[in-house]
C-alpha cells in the first residue's frame, strides 16, 4: 500500500505542479498584457468571454463528468469502455454543433442584449468558437484523469496554454490587435486541440451508439448541468453586471483582481482533479478510508489558506513591481475577493464525495444554484452602490453559502463526523489581517513576520493530521 500511496501522491504532484506552472507563467505575463492593453481593451475580452462562458457550460452537458463516472465503472470491461467513449463523444459533438448554430443565428436574442457596446463581428464571433470545440477536449482530459495518466494530461494542458500564449503575444505585441488578438488566439488554439482530441478519442472508442449508455450519461449529466450553469452565476454574472452597469474600464480593473485570486482556484481545481481517483478509492475502503480522507482534507485546506493569505497579504508589493499603474485600484478589492475564492477552494475537497455517492450528486446542484441566486441578488444590490467592491462582496457571500452546503451534504453522505470550523476560522483571520495591513499600509518586513506566525499557528492546529501524513511513509497505513 505504501507504493500505491506514493504513486497517488506522485500523480497529484504532477497534475498540480504542471497546472500551477501553466497558470504561474500566465500570471507572469499579466504585466506585459497590462502594458499593451488598456483597462477598456481588457474589459472587452472579459465581457464577451463571460457572456459566452455560460453557453459553453450548457454545451458541455456535464458529459465529461459522465465520461469519468462510467469510464471508471467499466475500467475492467474493454468492450463497454469503448462503447461508452463512442456514445458520449458522438452525443457531445451533436450537442455542440446544435448549440453553436442556435447562438450564431440567434445572436440578437442570446448575445447582443449583454454586449450592446461590442461589435458582433469579429469579437463575439471569435468568442463563440470554443462553443464548438471545448466539450470534446474536456472528454479527453477526463479520460486521462481516470486512467491516472498525469503526464499526458499535464502535457496537454501545458501545451494548449503555451500555444495559446505564443499566439496571444504574436497578435497583441507584434501585430497590436488588442482585444481581438486575445480572442483570435483562443479560437485557433481551441480548433487545433479539438482535432487532437478527436484523434485521441477515436483510438479509445468503438464506432457504435449504445442507447442505454446514452440515457445513463444524459441522466447523469442533467443532474450536474444545473450545477455547472449555476457556477457561472457564482462569478460570470458579476463581470457581466459590472461591464454593463458600470463600465468596460471598471470590468478591466475587476478582472485584474480576479486574475490574482484565480491562482488559488487553479491550484485547488488541479489538485482536486488529480485526487479524484484517490478519493473514490478511499471511499471504497469504508470508515477507515473516510477517516483518512478527512485527515488529508484538513491538511490541504491549510495549504489553501497559506496560498490565499500570501496572495492577499503581498498583493500591493506585487502590483508595485509588475503591474501597470493603470490597474492599481485592483489592490483594494483583492483581500475581499480572496475570502470568497479560498472558501470556494474548500468545496472542491468535498465535492468528489458527492460525485461518488450518486444519491447525493444532485446536492452539488442544490448548493451551487442556491449560491448563484444569492450572488445574482447581491450583485444587483451591491454593485450599483459599491462598484467592484460590491461584486466581490457578492462572491464572498455566495461562495460561503455554497461551500457550507456542500460540506454539510458530503459529511451526511459519508456518514462520519467532521468539523470544518478550523479551516473557516483561519480563513477569516487571513482576510482580516490582510485587509488591515493594506488599509494601514504596513511595511513588508512586518507582513513577512505576520505571515510566518500565521503559518506556524495553523500548523500547530493540525499537528495530528500532519503526523498522520508522515505515517504514510513510515508506518505504511494509508
Amino acid at each position: 500500500m505504501k507504493n500505491k500511496s506514493k504513486t497517488l501522491l506522485g500523480r497529484s504532484t504532477i497534475f498540480t505542479g504542471m497546472t500551477f506552472l501553466q497558470k504561474g507563467i500566465s500570471f507572469l505575463l499579466v504585466p506585459l498584457y497590462t502594458h499593451f492593453l488598456s483597462p477598456d481593451q481588457y474589459g472587452i475580452v472579459n465581457l464577451v468571454n463571460a457572456v459566452v462562458a455560460i453557453y459553453i457550460l450548457f454545451v458541455s452537458f456535464a458529459l465529461d463528468d459522465a465520461m469519468a463516472r462510467y469510464y471508471f465503472e467499466f475500467r475492467n470491461d474493454l468492450y463497454k469502455k469503448k462503447k461508452t467513449v463512442g456514445t458520449i463523444t458522438f452525443t457531445s459533438l451533436s450537442i455542440s454543433f446544435v448549440f453553436f448554430m442556435i447562438l450564431f443565428l440567434g445572436n440578437k436574442v442570446f448575445i447582443r442584449p449583454f454586449t450592446s457596446n461590442i461589435s458582433f463581428y469579429p469579437y463575439i464571433v471569435l468568442a463563440l468558437m470554443p462553443v464548438l470545440f471545448t466539450s470534446v477536449y474536456g472528454l479527453m482530459q477526463k479520460i486521462l484523469i481516470i486512467e491516472g495518466n498525469a503526464w499526458h494530461y499535464s502535457v496537454n494542458t501545458l501545451g494548449f496554454f503555451l500555444f495559446n500564449t505564443i499566439l496571444c503575444l504574436l497578435f497583441i505585441v507584434y501585430y497590436k490587435f488588442g482585444a481581438l488578438g486575445f480572442l483570435l488566439a483562443s479560437a485557433i488554439s481551441n480548433l487545433i486541440y479539438f482535432i487532437y482530441s478527436i484523434v485521441f478519442l477515436i483510438s479509445r472508442m468503438s464506432l457504435s451508439f449504445d442507447k442505454q449508455i446514452f440515457k445513463a450519461s444524459i441522466k447523469y449529466g442533467l443532474t450536474l448541468l444545473p450545477n455547472r450553469v449555476a457556477s457561472w452565476g457564482m462569478g460570470g454574472v458579476n463581470k457581466v453586471i459590472v461591464g454593463n452597469v458600470m463600465s468596460i474600464y471598471a470590468l478591466g480593473i475587476f478582472n485584474i483582481a480576479t486574475t490574482f485570486s484565480s491562482l488559488m482556484i487553479v491550484f485547488a481545481n488541479s489538485l482536486s482533479l488529480s485526487l479524484q481517483p484517490w478519493v473514490f478509492s478511499k471511499l471504497e475502503q469504508g470508515d477507515v478510508g473516510k477517516i483518512n480522507l478527512f485527515r488529508v482534507t484538513d491538511i490541504i485546506a491549510a495549504l489553501f489558506c497559506f496560498i490565499g493569505f500570501g496572495i492577499s497579504l503581498f498583493s500591493p508589493e506585487i502590483f508595485n513591481l509588475f503591474i501597470n499603474t493603470r490597474y492599481l485600484d485592483a489592490v483594494t478589492i483583492i483581500p475581499t475577493l480572496l475570502l470568497g475564492t479560498v472558501a470556494s477552494a474548500f468545496s472542491v475537497l468535498f465535492v468528489h464525495i458527492l460525485f461518488y455517492y450518486t444519491k447525493y450528486t444532485k446536492c452539488i446542484a442544490y448548493s451551487t444554484i442556491c449560491g448563484a441566486l444569492i450572488n445574482i441578488l447581491a450583485c444587483f444590490i451591491f454593485i450599483p452602490r459599491y462598484g467592484a467592491v460590491g461584486a466581490c462582496m457578492a462572491i464572498v457571500i455566495s461562495e460561503l453559502v455554497a461551500t457550507t452546503m456542500i460540506i454539510k451534504y458530503a459529511i451526511k453522505a459519508s456518514n462520519l463526523e467532521f468539523c470544518p470550523s478550523k479551516m473557516f476560522i483561519f480563513l477569516a483571520a487571513s482576510f482580516l489581517i490582510s485587509q488591515l495591513c493594506i488599509q494601514l499600509n504596513i511595511c513588508l518586513t512586518i507582513k513577512i513576520v505576520v505571515y510566518i506566525i500565521y503559518i506556524f499557528t495553523y500548523l500547530l492546529a493540525i499537528k495530528r493530521e500532519l503526523l498522520y501524513l508522515k505515517s504514510i511513509y513510515i508506518v505504511n497505513k494509508l
